[in-house]
């Protein structure tokens, strides 16, 4: 466990032997997926060795998944500070979004728009369900949004970060819009769940989907749909509820062990605090790198930064810097052009983005033409083969 006590520099250092993952490299994916802690592991593992042992069945079992269901509703309740009976512990985002809009009463509005930047998955999913609505989706750009809300609208979907850019989008003040143009307000926290402070009252949305494995280091296929629970757009929680099927044992222990952690003894007031003066430290020191186009704005960001390196492309350059500094980082399209995208946490340290800013400085210096190759690090496993040659003996 983590001492909540103890000075910034024992904590990070407690926290990433926690975190395992945070060894192996500079790790800046977390929008792909974050490290999984290694007390979350062991719960799993002995879970995984108790269902071998006795089973999956049994007298109170039953019993058994439902306490491990109301335990992980109460740590997603914390995070979104509500209650837990307006939680919904759900197979992932996409999942969360489809039954947010499955749950919509008929007649509602038959346009629905789709501010884009969220996670693919949950904006597929909408449009899936729209169909069955007989609505139409808009797909509308962030910068766009204010002006092309209207009067018919019967659900606005909208990204908290968008997920391109880095850049949190204005949400209250488009949920108000919304509101006077009587929809209801869907918030995609794909990319702030665990990185940014979620408060659905202050940002007077009606809905907030969310994964479990980025920020809130949980397991994946995993997620959570918080909704006002006796909305009149939507129908009734319980009915909602009960028409899914209850995640895995296992699945639901492991997201409350996770985001318990985080939670109690990482704290999440501190994680935020921490993983955006990450964030906007790299973005300055990026700024200051010639060569370098930083792409998200440092007064409106969370855990991402996006940028690009004149001369490379962000294959190469994903390349180059995992041969130079194991840097484990990712890339996305900003208006039609691959970019490199450094998603990070409170995991990460000063001394991690000292020397990934470092290799970016010296890519940038170059061309992937010209700059001096570094061998990439092979690891070689020692291992015996059994030959089932006539000697039978043993090759090394």
């Amino acid at each position: 466990m983590v001492d909540p006590f103890l000075p910034d520099t024992e904590k990070i250092a407690a926290i990433r032997a926690m975190l395992p993952a945070t060894g192996a490299g500079i790790y800046l994916d977390a929008l792909t997926a974050g490290p999984f802690p290694a007390e979350t592991a062991r719960a799993l593992a002995e879970a995984d060795e108790w269902e071998l042992r006795v089973g999956r069945v049994g007298a109170g079992r039953e019993e058994d998944v439902a306490q491990r269901e109301d335990e992980a509703r109460a740590v997603l309740a914390a995070l979104v500070m509500g209650d837990p009976s307006e939680v919904v512990v759900t197979h992932g985002v996409g999942e969360a979004h489809t039954q947010l809009a499955l749950s919509l009463v008929p007649g509602i509005g038959g346009r629905w728009v789709q501010v884009t930047g969220g996670d693919p998955c949950a904006a597929a999913a909408v449009r899936g369900v729209a169909v069955a609505h007989g609505a139409v989706v808009v797909e509308v750009a962030p910068d766009d949004a204010t002006e092309l809300l209207g009067s018919e609208e019967g659900l606005v979907v909208l990204p908290h970060v968008d997920e391109r850019s880095g850049a949190v989008l204005p949400v209250a003040q488009l949920a108000r819009r919304a509101h006077g143009a009587g929809a209801l307000v869907l918030l995609d926290a794909s990319a702030s769940a665990g990185a940014l402070t979620i408060d659905p009252q202050a940002l007077e949305v009606d809905a907030v989907a969310f994964p479990a494995h980025r920020w809130l280091l949980g397991p994946e296929g995993a997620g959570a749909l918080w909704r006002r629970w006796n909305d009149p757009g939507m129908v009734d929680g319980w009915t909602l509820q009960e028409r899914l099927d209850r995640l895995p044992r296992r699945s639901l222990l492991g997201l409350a062990r996770s985001l318990g952690w985080l939670e109690m003894y990482v704290g999440l007031g501190w994680a935020h605090a921490r993983t955006l003066d990450l964030a906007r430290g790299l973005a300055a020191a990026l700024t200051e790198i010639d060569g370098v186009a930083l792409l998200t704005p440092i007064d409106r960001m969370a855990g991402i930064v996006t940028f690009r390196i004149d001369g490379w492309t962000a294959e190469d350059a994903i390349e180059e810097l995992g041969r130079r500094v194991f840097a484990i980082i990712g890339s996305v399209e900003v208006e039609g052009e691959p970019a490199l995208r450094a998603s990070l946490g409170c995991w990460n340290t000063e001394e991690e983005l000292t020397r990934f800013t470092g290799a970016v400085s010296e890519l940038a210096a170059y061309t992937p033409a010209t700059i001096p190759r570094r061998p990439s690090l092979v690891v070689l496993h020692e291992r015996r083969i059994e030959s089932y040659g006539a000697e039978g003996e043993d090759v090394p």
